[in-house]
Formats: C-alpha cells, sequence, structure tokens
C-alpha cells in the first residue's frame, strides 16, 4: 500500500464551512476510477447504490481549525474554534489562514503574563501574520470569516504516518482505495462523503432518512493515549482497528454486536468510552430514522485535533481489511 493519495488529502484545507477545495479533490479522484457522486442538499457526496442500500460506509471530510472573527487595528487577527479545538492546542502554534489567494501563514499567540499554567481561553488568543495594521492585512485578503488550522505536513517515518490532519483524512484514503480496487462494491452498498462532522454532523441525519440503509458503518479516527473519562478501554495503536461497542449513552445494537462476535474474521478490538462524546453522537445520528443500525469503527492514533498525528501503516492496512470483509459479509 502506498500513501501519496493520503498525503494529497492531508495537505488540502478542510475546516469545517470551508470544504470547497477537499470537496473539489475528492470529486476529480472519484472521476478519475469512474465514479461521480449526487451531492445532496447539505453538501454531501454520496455514490453507489442510493435506491436500496444494505450498506452505507462513510467517512467525515472537515477538520478541526480556527476562523477569523475580527481584524484589530493594529494588524493582529481574534479567532474562535472551528470544531472541538481548545485554546492551549493553537498557543505557540504555527497557522495558516486560507484566504482567494492561497495560505497565508501566520503563529496564535497569547498576551497573557508568563506562567505555567495552559491557556484556556480563545479570548487570550491573537493570531499574528507579520504585520502592524488592519489595512496591511486586508491587502494580504484576510477577512472576518475566513478558516484557517495548523501548518500542515507530511511525513513517513518507517511504519508510521506524521501528519497534521489525518483526522479523518484516513477513512477517505480507505474509502477510495477499496473503490479503485473493487467497485463491485457499489452494486448494493453506498457510500457518503460528509463535510460537517466537526460541528455536529446534521448532514448525517438527512442521509439516513432519505437512503435507509441496513447498517451505516462510520469510519472515523480515536485517540488510543487518552482517555474521555474512567473506565474507558481503548487498545493502543498498531493492534488494528476498534469496533466502538460503547460510547456513553451509546451501546452497540445487539443483531450488530453478535454480527462482529460471530460473522466478521478480519481482526479488530473492542472499544469502550464512557463520555457521550462522537462514538455515542454519530452513531444516533444515523438510526433516529428508526431502520438504520450504525457502528463506528475507528483507526487507532495518537494526537487529538492538535498540530499532529501519528498513525501506524499496519493500523491502516488492517482498517481496509475490516473495511472491505464488512462489504462481502450479510449482516
Amino acid at each position: 500500500m502506498t500513501y501519496d493519495l493520503l498525503k494529497k488529502l492531508s495537505l488540502t484545507h478542510a475546516v469545517t464551512g470551508d470544504t470547497s477545495l477537499i470537496r473539489t479533490v475528492l470529486r476529480e479522484e472519484l472521476s478519475r476510477i469512474g465514479i461521480e457522486p449526487e451531492e445532496t442538499g447539505f453538501g454531501s457526496l454520496v455514490f453507489g447504490n442510493t435506491r436500496n442500500p444494505k450498506k452505507l460506509i462513510v467517512s467525515h471530510c472537515d477538520e478541526v481549525g480556527f476562523q477569523i472573527t475580527k481584524i484589530e487595528k493594529n494588524g493582529r487577527l481574534r479567532i474562535l474554534p472551528v470544531g472541538w479545538v481548545f485554546a492551549n492546542r493553537l498557543d505557540h502554534a504555527i497557522v495558516y489562514i486560507q484566504t482567494d489567494n492561497g495560505k497565508v501563514n501566520g503563529v496564535v499567540l497569547h498576551q497573557e503574563i508568563l506562567k505555567e499554567s495552559n491557556i484556556k481561553d480563545f479570548n487570550s488568543l491573537f493570531l499574528d501574520i507579520g504585520v502592524n495594521t488592519r489595512e496591511e492585512a486586508e491587502t494580504m485578503g484576510i477577512r472576518p470569516g475566513q478558516t484557517g488550522s495548523f501548518a500542515k505536513d507530511f511525513f513517513e517515518n518507517n511504519g508510521t504516518i506524521i501528519s497534521s490532519s489525518l483526522d479523518n483524512k484516513v477513512s477517505q484514503f480507505i474509502v477510495l482505495t477499496l473503490l479503485e480496487q473493487n467497485k463491485e462494491y457499489l452494486d448494493d452498498n453506498m457510500f457518503a462523503f460528509n463535510f460537517d462532522e466537526e460541528m455536529e454532523d446534521h448532514s448525517a441525519n438527512g442521509i439516513a432518512f432519505r437512503y435507509k440503509p441496513d447498517l451505516a458503518v462510520i469510519l472515523d479516527y480515536c485517540p488510543v493515549h487518552q482517555k474521555w473519562g474512567e473506565g474507558d478501554i481503548m487498545e493502543p495503536s498498531g493492534r488494528g482497528p476498534a469496533v466502538m461497542y460503547r460510547g456513553g449513552s451509546y451501546i452497540l445494537h445487539e443483531k450488530v454486536r453478535n454480527y462482529f462476535d460471530m460473522k466478521i474474521t478480519a481482526p479488530f478490538t473492542k472499544g469502550f468510552i464512557s463520555a457521550n462524546t462522537l462514538p455515542s453522537l454519530e452513531p444516533q445520528n444515523y438510526e433516529n430514522n428508526g431502520h438504520t443500525k450504525a457502528v463506528n469503527v475507528c483507526i487507532p492514533a495518537l494526537g487529538y485535533h492538535g498540530a499532529a498525528y501519528s498513525v501506524r501503516k499496519s493500523d491502516i492496512e488492517s482498517l481496509y481489511n475490516l473495511t472491505k470483509n464488512i462489504l462481502e459479509t450479510e449482516l
């Protein structure tokens, strides 16, 4: 397995609410393998059997970042988070702003008294792009409403991928690679790329109600080096993808649990998260139609909504094999 496509996806701007660039790349990649997707009213790209799909394989394509809210007289930029990104992750980080003319680089800093504790409030942060007046910033193409994120890079380090936006570019890579090699999966199943997951994933409800797949398999990303709460069980990197059996108030449907326990032969680990975070939110969005059963399948990784992520190549290959096994196995 080669990773040039994953690099291309990872280096493409995709902050929620500003996803035209990644949508264009995905359309080009789908067209290259002979697939012309439909676009829903909310902007999701759907393709495959959209009439009576047995399974839906879905990947969100947006990423966390920030939005410019104000240009100060001295040229400093005020920002708010897009998605669940923390002030202390952005503090002293090299970032970029996506403008109409390309990327403008900058650094996020704060004006607090020097201290050891972490910055927790976005009101303490400002973004410096190397100018001293509002007019200079505007001349560079900066305006309120634009988005940006952590500076992007991509490294292959032995058996590991280290990059700035692997959440959730790995899942897009899996879907595109699978379909390039196995277009027959389109006959009975549908696939979707969503673009608003980091801001509540509203499009998931629309897809579920409109297409009503029997099973929705949500390919996503989970950090395994830290917990959301006491009692969480997540296996470390290198042991394959995690099927989320529990996420706070969400518990995997009995039929789906038996499906993974008794029918799926590809290796996976079982994840149990105590907090009401995305592994509980996402499946419920698809199950609200009263027909679809849903499961969150995560690639284990290091890093969470910050400047860098680390994913084992063996886990990417295992997620590919598990997704393939799911598509070839009746519920």
